[in-house]
C-alpha cells in the first residue's frame, strides 16, 4: 500500500479505496477480457479447424468430381472408340457380304438373265409381228370400210334412181289416167249439151213375132 501510495501520490484513503476498487475492477475486466480473448481464440481455432475441414471436404469433393469427370470422359472415349470400331467392322463385314452376295447372285442369276434376254427378244419379235398383223388388219378394215361405204353410196344412188323412176312412171300414168277421165267426162258432157249426138237405139224385136 505504501509503495502504491508513494508511486501514485495517493493521500486520501478514499482515493486509495477508489483506486483499489478501480484496480480490482480493471483486473476483473482484464480477466473477463482475457477470458473473452481465450474464448475468441478457442472459437477462432475451432473455426479454423472447421474451415480447414470444410476446405478438405471441398477439395475432396473437387477431386472426386474431377475423377468422376475424367472417368466419364474415359468411358465416353471408350464407347466412341468401341462404336467406331464396331461401325468399321460392320462396314467391312457388309462390304465382304455384299461382294459374296453379288458373286452368288451373278453366278445364280447370270444364266437366268441370259435366258430372260432371249425370251425378251422372242417376245419383242412376236410383238413386232403382232403389230404388223395389227397394222395389216387395220388397213384391211379401213379398205373394207371404204368398200362398204362406196357400196352403200351406190345402193343409195340406185335406190334413189329406182324411186325416181317409179315416181316418174307413176306421174306419167297419173297424167294419162287424168287425161282419159277428162276425155270421157268431156264426151259425156258433149252428149248432154248437143242432143243431135244422142242416138236412140232401135227397140229390139219381140220374141216369137212370126207366129
Amino acid at each position: 500500500m505504501d509503495r502504491l501510495a508513494a508511486a501514485h501520490g495517493i493521500q486520501s484513503s478514499k482515493k486509495m479505496l477508489a483506486e483499489i476498487m478501480a484496480l480490482r475492477h480493471y483486473k476483473k475486466s482484464n480477466s473477463e477480457i482475457q477470458e473473452l480473448a481465450n474464448g475468441f481464440e478457442s472459437h477462432a481455432s475451432v473455426s479454423h479447424r472447421f474451415k480447414s475441414s470444410l476446405d478438405k471436404d471441398a477439395a475432396g469433393h473437387l477431386r472426386k468430381a474431377a475423377d468422376s469427370s475424367r472417368a466419364r470422359e474415359a468411358a465416353a472415349l471408350r464407347l466412341e472408340a468401341g462404336r467406331r470400331t464396331r461401325e468399321e467392322m460392320e462396314r467391312q463385314v457388309e462390304a465382304r457380304s455384299e461382294g459374296t452376295i453379288a458373286r452368288a447372285l451373278e453366278q445364280t442369276f447370270g444364266p437366268i438373265q441370259g435366258m430372260l434376254r432371249k425370251d425378251e427378244l422372242k417376245v419383242d419379235a412376236l410383238v413386232r409381228s403382232g403389230a404388223r398383223r395389227g397394222e395389216e388388219d387395220r388397213v384391211a378394215d379401213e379398205a373394207a370400210a371404204r368398200v362398204d361405204g362406196e357400196l352403200k353410196k351406190a345402193l343409195d344412188a340406185e335406190a334413189k334412181g329406182v324411186v325416181r323412176s317409179e315416181e316418174r312412171d307413176l306421174e306419167h300414168r297419173s297424167k294419162e289416167y287424168i287425161t282419159a277421165v277428162h276425155k270421157r267426162a268431156k264426151a259425156a258432157l258433149d252428149h248432154v249439151v248437143n242432143p243431135d249426138l244422142v242416138r236412140i237405139a232401135p227397140a229390139p224385136a219381140p220374141a216369137g213375132g212370126g207366129g
